[in-house]
């Protein structure tokens, strides 16, 4: 379980970093690290466990996540990001009982920006789509295995999410990021005997990242203002 899970990272993080190498060359990339805050809201389905039609209520407790994102810069107001979130801990609780639960999200998105690309505040929208992966833990399965356990397998959703932040220069190369942002997707019935009615599960992050820039910085734009000849006549 844990190998796949270390070969799926792999797999998208060499993607990520192959889309941005396309664009350093270019002096449009950014590249940095993130984390935050995790909540869920809405986890609910009905399966055949322990008897048919039963509701399986469950609630993930308030959590944290740390990834990696990449940004490429398209135009001054437009761009693309990429984000990898390494390690994510938003634990489960079905009834009395806690389950630990790891999650990993890969999104890509599309971002809009305000001001103009030198300035040093500038806000942002951010939406996209990627994959949510919920991992309960080895323990979990073990201290519920003669319960839930053996139903606690790794299950990934699809999901939607919007946003928006604000991006704060530090030095020309090094940024702060400050976002919100809201993911959607189904509830996870892991391997839940016929699972059904599963409902929409929010997941709102509160993120703060830093972001390098690469590249050459560009100077800074000199404005020359030419006096007219009349103007000059008239200082005469």
């Amino acid at each position: 379980m844990r190998a796949r899970w270390l070969l799926k990272v792999m797999i998208i993080s060499s993607c990520l970093l192959g889309a941005s190498l396309t664009l350093v060359a270019q002096e449009n990339a950014q590249i940095g690290v993130f984390g935050g805050g995790s909540w869920f809201y809405g986890s609910n389905f009905r399966s055949s466990y322990p008897e048919p039609n039963t509701l399986q209520p469950y609630k993930f407790i308030p959590g944290g996540v740390f990834g990696v994102r990449v940004r490429e810069m398209l135009t001054d107001h437009f761009g693309l990001e990429q984000s990898v979130t390494i390690f994510g801990n938003n634990n489960m609780k079905f009834g009395p009982e806690y389950a630990g639960t790891r999650t990993n999200q890969f999104y890509f998105n599309a971002n809009w920006y305000g001001y103009e690309r030198d300035s040093r505040v500038r806000p942002y929208v951010s939406v996209g789509a990627g994959v949510n992966m919920f991992r309960p833990t080895d323990e979990a399965r073990s201290s519920l295995s003669n319960t839930i356990g053996n139903y606690l397998v790794e299950s990934d959703q699809f999901a939607g999410n919007f946003g928006g932040g604000v991006i704060g220069k530090i030095t020309d190369r090094v940024a702060l990021d400050l976002s919100v942002r809201a993911f959607l997707q189904k509830t996870p019935t892991f391997s839940f005997p016929n699972p059904s009615e599963a409902s929409w599960l929010w997941n709102p992050q509160v993120q703060l990242g830093l972001m390098f820039m690469l590249g050459n910085i560009a100077p800074p734009v000199v404005h020359t203002f030419n006096v007219g000849p009349n103007i000059e006549a008239s200082k005469a």
